[in-house]
């Protein structure tokens, strides 16, 4: 483009701001890469007048920055997210004595040994590869004080409510379906007004002998099995129907933590999985 093509107005421009450069090195300091862009860009503008973009490039050059209005927009963004987490983060809990708890017959359980635990991981991982579980972790108050509701099994066995998905199954409906069976008075019958909420922890086992890690070693490429948790959201007057081979207990978080003994690994981690949130010990 020739120097005919420009207006009058933006040569007489760019010349007044080189002449003021060569006029005072000392109180105007020399012209940058940036300044020459953003003569440039404010060139762009004037023949662009209606182009936003081109505005915007304008008030970059006479001293504005072009991030100075992304604080408002962060703070709007970030009430919009703390108002969602924190609607997500607090959780009503109901007494204990709002809920019913029955029994019905008992049931077979799976994998008594480790041995047949092994197998089994085997065979399932032989046939449909990477084994995948889910469990709830369901939460009553009592004394003030949140408690996990847990099965437990020949008075020493103590387990989170769940189990294995089956091949394409999701991992609400297969929770959902597990949950039936451990907890309803029938297994196609579901928990009336149960809520999967969200996934609060994941444990991976890299072979098929090794216990659980809360995160996937990064040598193993083809981990054998994947346990994930869930926070399950009570309603009001729940009905739970167990097999009479196992009991239903509330236990206090302050028991759980730390106790690895009792608990094992995963339960006895779950207070820590739970202090992001907040609860709302429900009166009724």
């Amino acid at each position: 483009m020739t120097t005919n093509s420009f207006p009058s107005h933006i040569l007489a421009g760019v010349s007044y701001q080189h002449r003021l450069a060569e006029k005072s090195s000392l109180e105007t300091p020399r012209l940058t890469d940036h300044t020459t862009t953003s003569l440039l860009l404010l060139l762009s503008s004037l023949f662009c007048p209606g182009d936003s973009f081109s505005y915007l490039c304008l008030w970059t050059f006479l001293g504005g920055t072009m991030g100075e209005e992304a604080p408002v927009l962060d703070i709007e963004s970030s009430e919009e997210n703390a108002t969602r987490r924190n609607q997500g983060s607090m959780v009503d809990l109901y007494p204990l004595s709002s809920y019913y708890f029955g029994s019905r017959d008992a049931v077979r359980v799976k994998d008594e040994m480790i041995a047949d635990r092994v197998v089994r991981l085997k065979s399932d991982y032989a046939a449909h590869g990477l084994r995948t579980c889910v469990e709830a972790v369901l939460l009553v108050e009592l004394f003030k004080h949140p408690h996990v509701l847990l099965l437990q099994y020949r008075n020493s066995i103590f387990k989170l409510p769940g189990g294995r998905l089956r091949p394409g199954e999701s991992d609400v409906d297969g929770l959902k379906r597990k949950l039936a069976s451990k907890l309803s008075v029938n297994e196609n019958v579901l928990v009336p007004g149960l809520e999967v909420g969200e996934c609060i922890g994941k444990w991976w086992r890299p072979n098929f002998e090794t216990l659980m890690y809360p995160f996937l070693p990064p040598n193993v490429k083809h981990p054998k099995e994947c346990l994930k948790l869930f926070l399950g959201r009570l309603a009001l007057h729940q009905q739970f129907v167990v097999p009479k081979n196992f009991k239903l207990l509330a236990v206090p978080l302050c028991q759980l933590h730390g106790n690895e003994k009792t608990y094992g690994p995963i339960i006895s981690q779950i207070p820590k999985l739970l202090s992001k949130f907040s609860f709302n010990m429900m009166e009724i």
